[in-house]
């Protein structure tokens, strides 16, 4: 994908992303480790539907969403409003932290458009809270 940019660098990425993610989720490893949270950048969105659009189809007996909320984080990445919906609606808002893409992307501070994104995808006061810091002590363990 290098002679497309950094669309086609995003791109791929997202795709090794996805593939780890069910990786992990199929091969039963967080069955294995039980205590196991991981984070992945939103490019494996791309992942984290299939599993989900698939679960009834999945190697596990209950299904995907139920082990994806349980064990998945998902990092905002790029801060897109739909991104972070579709993150949210999937694995829930305490499973979706702020990140970006740092330094691939840019450098700016992203607490100005994290906020914008946040209150654009429709979230809640709580919700964004959650997202903005909450989750990730939480799953720092420094909450």
């Amino acid at each position: 994908m290098a002679p497309y940019g950094l669309v086609g660098t995003l791109f791929a990425r997202g795709t090794v992303n996805s593939a780890c993610l069910i990786a992990l989720i199929e091969g039963g490893v967080f069955s294995e480790l039980p205590g196991l949270r991981i984070v992945v950048t939103a490019h494996a969105i791309g992942g984290l539907a299939m599993a989900a659009g698939l679960s009834s189809r999945s190697l596990l007996p209950g299904g995907t969403i139920e082990v994806m909320r349980r064990h998945v984080f998902i990092d905002t990445t790029l801060i897109q409003p739909a991104v972070i919906r579709a993150c949210v609606d999937l694995l829930g808002a305490d499973n979706v932290v702020a990140g970006s893409d740092w330094p691939i992307a840019g450098e700016a501070p992203i607490a100005a458009a994290l906020t914008d994104a946040l209150q654009q995808a429709g979230l809640s006061e709580a919700e964004q809270d959650a997202i903005a810091a909450g989750n990730c002590l939480r799953l720092l363990g420094l909450d």
